[in-house]
């Protein structure tokens, strides 16, 4: 993250709560597995919550490198970055929509 400016030595994960969906306009997940464990649990986001790729036209997951599929950090840090750069027009419409 660091070739980003972005600093994240203080993030520490954490559970995915209610009140983390409270006052959300849209919802971004990286894999399926997450979108469905989402939507099964909070039932009420269905319609807020898409998978990061959908921005883009497509349904396939960005890996997790914290799953250890050999992916890099650094390389699932620049396939979000060019899901966003390329789905900003998409993702600025959606949020006009809310």
């Amino acid at each position: 993250m660091d070739k980003y400016g972005i600093d994240v030595r203080g993030h520490v994960s954490q559970r995915l709560t209610n009140d983390h969906l409270v006052d959300a306009d849209i919802i971004l997940t990286m894999t399926r597995r997450q979108f469905d464990l989402i939507l099964r649990r909070y039932p009420q986001v269905n319609g807020q919550i898409l998978l990061i790729r959908e921005l883009v036209g497509d349904m396939n997951d960005i890996s997790d490198p914290t799953q250890n599929r050999g992916e890099s950090y650094g390389a699932v840090t620049d396939e979000i970055k060019n899901v966003v750069m390329q789905g900003m027009p998409q993702l600025v419409a959606l949020m006009e929509s809310v």
